[in-house]
């Protein structure tokens, strides 16, 4: 188990590392969802969604007032504002 944690950890860092993310952000892959951005009067919005499914809106988190969407070779990264589960992993030993 500590090995997964560990690659998973070192995973993440990387892939916000080849995004030039400062800050650590909880990562969600959407690979096989369709989406689009809408700027709307300098409110950004990222919309998401399966063939088929409901529609995702999200606003788009922006930095020094620019969005905080990054595009590297075949895929983009956007830091968005949603409501999600939270999981936390704890080491057992650590419990009082």
């Amino acid at each position: 188990m500590e090995k997964t944690i560990k690659d998973y950890l070192y995973s993440k860092k990387k892939l916000l590392n080849d995004f030039d993310c400062d800050t650590d952000y909880f990562l969600k892959n959407l690979e096989e969802y369709n989406w689009r951005v809408k700027d709307m009067d300098g409110m950004f919005f990222l919309t998401y969604w399966k063939e088929g499914g409901k529609l995702n809106e999200c606003v788009i988190v922006k930095k020094n007032n620019n969005p905080l969407i990054m595009r590297k070779e075949d895929y983009t990264m956007i830091v968005i504002i949603e409501c999600v589960k939270v999981a936390v992993v704890l080491k057992n030993d650590m419990e009082v």
